[in-house]
């Protein structure tokens, strides 16, 4: 019995030391597993903050990887990458929540993992910060909530940047049941689910704008999922309006440089409250937001009447376009109101009488159809835009304009009267504008049947926003009168009444052609012993003739010439030599005729000779002028001037009259094609822009648009080996999205076969002829075109050339513009 007992005294011993055993074992255990949690923790806090602060240090586009462990026991609530600290959150064995972190002095951005494993961490250096992640994209914000009206749309913005070394293609899929995703720029046609976001390339940030579509009250939620990565998504829709715009509108379209607007837009608010309103406007090549305001001050009504609105200084010269006004409210909602205005802005100013020349008959044979035209010479630096009419007034004493035919400018209205107190005008309408240093003709053709006598006739120019300009000149109408023109030539074969060429500074041989015009009478009648008496300035020097008197009358050198009769429909020349003067600028001619059975000799004519500086560099000879105006001389064809057209022709079957347009070249049919042609002098380029432009083109298909030359091409060039041809473009959608294909095309050939420039980038289901440049995404594009034509030149003879783009399809508010400049022709 004293045995059991002891040994049971014994056991118990034992077994009370065992416990102590076990429980200081669990305690170590315990404490040595927590140990590694720390060290594993630590560890990587400590790697982490390495790897950050190194390529801190070094900045953009430095980066850095490791391996590191992730224990387990890690909190994601409150393990995270922000406000400059990297921290873990780590559960103690009792459940007590610990920090484990590191405060850097450089900003720190991203996310850490929290489950347990082996992971490769990246540290990126982005915009004067650093990035930490361990996904191939990184993703802000992970999780959207918001609020929306139903039929309005709420918008968030996701950072998503490439953590990869290559480039990758993104994607985003709505799941779930919240409404729809789309990209806010496109007009919301229905529900989209999914969105090709195209190529990120490595370390790029790309802004995405998603939208979702208040449709039927209710909570939704679901995600976005963006390749493999996934943002929650919480959709409250409510039944509200949200803020709705209207009459958003600019106050003046024709404008002044450096002058101000006023840009306006009515705002009816919704539930919500009105958060911004602001209005989107376009100056090539950047699209600009502008805030509005409803202070009272800002060209706004009264403070609280909600009609926004703010002034735009207009600081640069060309076309501006009020796009839209937009809204949106503290709920979210956005709304917009498409304007689609241009406003052109212009350095106005005035020509002074001098730089109008006047070229007409010395007299106007009544019956008879007689020509008038008036030169008009812009000597200034800049454009002289906007003259919206010319009139030609004369009075009589009866009337004497039965009709008129327009000459000149091409697509100008021109109408003719005579009122009662028979004051007879011929109007030309339009917008026209005098490119610097050029010039612009006004002519027209009349019947003449008024009564015998010498009128006095003004010509008045009116420009919008600036002074009006005139010149005023005599003008007889005689029964059975000869009629006196004058011509110049610089090569004793090609005569003008408008601007002929010198190189400034050269000495140069003028010919002088007197021709008698009137129509045919009975008997026919000629021009009796004429003399002309030129009036040359004294900017001109040394002026000999071996026919002519020439004599200094003080401002200018005074020749004369008399003729032999000219009978009806001759002519008679006789030429002069002078060195021109060494400055870019035009020389008027006074031209006097003496008849004794003609006209007063104070009808006069007056010719113009344009010089250009002797610095300019010569045209290269291995070039083709494609009508090119002679201001903006050498080539290549940059329309710094306008454009050079005498009639709009277009094709190989049309006429040598230069420039052309036209739409429906490239396989589509619309009307929805807008060319700039009457800006070209203030635009310095060729533009076309195809569908939605105007808010009355919506959703109208397929549509194109081109501009072409036709040029000669003589049997020297076609037997050269090489025949460049070579424009640079630009291709600027305006919200058009996926789906909404868009070209630039071009062609070259004769009334044989056009044949396409490029190469076929958009394969056979889209366009099967060739392609300058594809997109079915179409994004900002630009470059130069260039590509040898010989293998399509084996003669010699007419050839032409266009070049535009091609829209496949478009929404509300759509459109592409594309630009051409810089055109040349040459071979070696």
């Amino acid at each position: 019995m004293v045995k059991a007992q002891v040994s049971l005294e014994y056991l118990f011993i034992f077994a009370t030391i065992l416990l102590a055993i076990i429980g200081l074992l669990s305690f170590s255990n315990s404490f040595l597993y927590q140990q590694r949690i720390d060290y594993s923790i630590n560890s990587a806090v400590v790697q982490i903050h390495d790897i950050a602060k190194s390529v801190a240090l070094m900045g953009y586009p430095a980066r850095q990887t490791i391996n590191v462990y992730i224990p387990k026991n890690i909190d994601p609530e409150t393990t995270y990458v922000r406000n400059s600290t990297i921290n873990f959150g780590v559960f103690e064995p009792d459940n007590a929540l610990r920090d484990v972190f590191r405060l850097e002095d450089f900003c720190v951005k991203g996310n850490l993992p929290y489950y347990e494993g082996y992971y490769v961490i990246r540290a990126l250096a982005v915009n004067d910060c650093v990035l930490i992640d361990y996904h191939d994209l990184y993703i802000n914000p992970s999780r959207i909530e918001k609020s929306v009206c139903t039929g309005n749309i709420a918008a968030e913005t996701l950072d998503i940047i490439n953590l990869l070394d290559i480039p990758i293609n993104v994607s985003i899929i709505a799941e779930g049941n919240i409404t729809s995703v789309t990209d806010v720029d496109s007009t919301i046609l229905g529900r989209q689910s999914s969105k090709d976001l195209g190529t990120l390339q490595s370390l790029d940030e790309l802004y995405n704008i998603v939208s979702f579509f208040g449709d039927v009250e209710g909570d939704y939620t679901g995600s976005l999922t963006i390749n493999n990565d996934s943002v929650e998504v919480l959709l409250h829709i409510l039944s509200c309006q949200g803020a709705i715009l209207s009459q958003t509108s600019v106050n003046a379209t024709n404008v002044l440089l450096d002058d101000y607007v006023c840009i306006n837009t009515t705002v009816t608010p919704g539930v919500c409250g009105v958060d911004q309103v602001w209005a989107e406007l376009f100056k090539w090549p950047n699209y600009f937001n502008m805030t509005l305001y409803d202070t009272g001050s800002w060209c706004a009504g009264a403070a609280g009447d909600n009609v926004y609105g703010a002034q735009l200084q207009l600081t640069q010269l060309g076309t501006y376009t009020l796009l839209s006004g937009w809204v949106n409210d503290t709920c979210g909602n956005m709304n917009s109101d498409v304007a689609n205005t241009n406003i052109q802005v212009s350095t106005g100013g005035a020509i002074p009488e001098g730089d109008i020349l006047l070229s007409y008959p010395s007299a106007v044979t009544k019956n008879r159809l007689t020509t008038h035209s008036f030169l008009v010479w812009n000597n200034n630096s800049f454009a002289v835009n906007y003259i919206d009419n010319v009139k030609d007034v004369w009075s009589t004493s009866q009337a004497s304009a039965s009709s008129c035919t327009l000459i000149s400018p091409i697509g100008a209205t021109l109408t003719c009267a005579c009122n009662a107190q028979n004051q007879c005008n011929a109007t030309w309408s339009g917008q026209f504008t005098i490119s610097p240093q050029n010039y612009t003709i006004f002519a027209y053709s009349f019947d003449n049947s008024g009564s015998d006598e010498c009128l006095t006739a003004t010509a008045t120019f009116h420009v919008i926003n600036s002074t009006t300009f005139s010149k005023t000149r005599n003008v007889c109408m005689l029964q059975n009168a000869p009629t006196a023109q004058i011509f110049l030539s610089l090569d004793n074969n090609s005569w003008s009444q408008g601007i002929n060429y010198v190189t400034a500074g050269t000495r140069n041989t003028i010919y002088v052609q007197l021709k008698e015009e009137s129509d045919k009478s009975s008997p026919p009648v000629e021009l009796t012993n004429p003399k002309i008496s030129l009036y040359l300035p004294k900017s001109w020097t040394n002026i000999t003739s071996s026919t002519a008197t020439i004599a200094d009358i003080g401002l200018y050198w005074e020749i004369n010439n008399s003729f032999t009769n000219i009978d009806h429909g001759q002519f008679k020349t006789f030429s002069f030599n002078a060195t021109s003067p060494d400055v870019t600028g035009l020389s008027t001619l006074n031209s006097y005729i003496y008849a004794p059975n003609s006209v007063d000799p104070s009808n006069n004519h007056e010719l113009g000779i344009l010089t250009k500086e002797a610095a300019t560099p010569p045209i290269n000879i291995t070039e083709l002028d494609l009508w090119e105006i002679l201001a903006d001389r050498p080539l290549p064809v940059d329309f710094t001037s306008g454009l050079n057209t005498t009639g709009n022709t277009f094709g190989p079957n049309g006429a040598n009259d230069g420039w052309d347009w036209s739409n429906n070249i490239y396989g589509t049919t619309s009307t929805c094609v807008f060319w700039n042609t009457g800006t070209v002098g203030v635009d310095h380029n060729l533009r076309i822009d195809i569908g939605d432009v105007n808010n009355g083109c919506s959703n109208s298909g397929q549509g194109d648009g081109a501009y072409g030359i036709l040029f000669y091409i003589n049997s020297s060039i076609a037997s050269s080996s090489v025949i460049n041809l070579s424009f640079a473009w630009t291709y600027t959608p305006t919200r058009l999205g996926t789906g909404e294909s868009a070209w630039v095309k071009g062609r070259f050939g004769n009334t044989t076969t056009m044949n396409y420039l490029g190469a076929n980038f958009g394969g056979t289901n889209d366009d099967a002829t060739n392609d300058i440049y594809y997109s079915n995404t179409p994004t900002f594009q630009s470059g130069t075109f260039t590509q040898n034509v010989k293998q399509w030149v084996s003669n010699s003879g007419w050839y032409y050339l266009d070049f535009g783009c091609k829209v496949r399809t478009w929404s509300n508010n759509n459109w592409l513009t594309c630009t051409f400049d810089n055109v040349d022709v040459h071979w070696s």
